[in-house]
């Protein structure tokens, strides 16, 4: 069972923090409805691309440009701390983790969209 460490983590404020960074607004919009951190409810790239009126490809590759820009040493190094506590978490009990064992472990649910973003940012 994994022992929780919901204390020490706040991970609605860090990915607020990290998206801050991201200065094109259709990007941050794009993250932001693709793991749900509005309204908990995450939209497929479909959804999101009805929404601009562009392809699911294009949502995509809007995506992985919002990702690789949080990915840049300048905002990554924000958050180091908590991606290191992630990491660190997840080592602890072998590297694996049922999904719900683990967001539970790390945050209450309303948070969890905010986890899964923080572990795909942190990889």
């Amino acid at each position: 069972m994994l022992q929780p460490i919901k204390a020490s983590i706040k991970p609605r404020e860090v990915s607020q923090k990290l998206l801050a960074n991201v200065e094109n607004k259709r990007v941050r919009e794009v993250l932001e409805k693709r793991f749900g951190l509005k309204n908990s409810a995450k939209k497929t790239l479909d959804a999101i691309g009805k929404e601009y009126g562009i392809t699911r490809e294009r949502v995509r590759q809007i995506e992985a440009d919002g990702l690789r820009v949080l990915a840049t040493p300048a905002i990554y190094g924000t958050a180091d701390l908590v991606f290191k506590a992630l990491k660190e978490h997840l080592d602890e009990h072998g590297g694996v983790a049922d999904e719900s064992h683990l967001l539970g472990s790390i945050a209450d649910e309303k948070d969890h969209p905010h986890v899964s973003f923080l572990l795909t940012v942190g990889k």
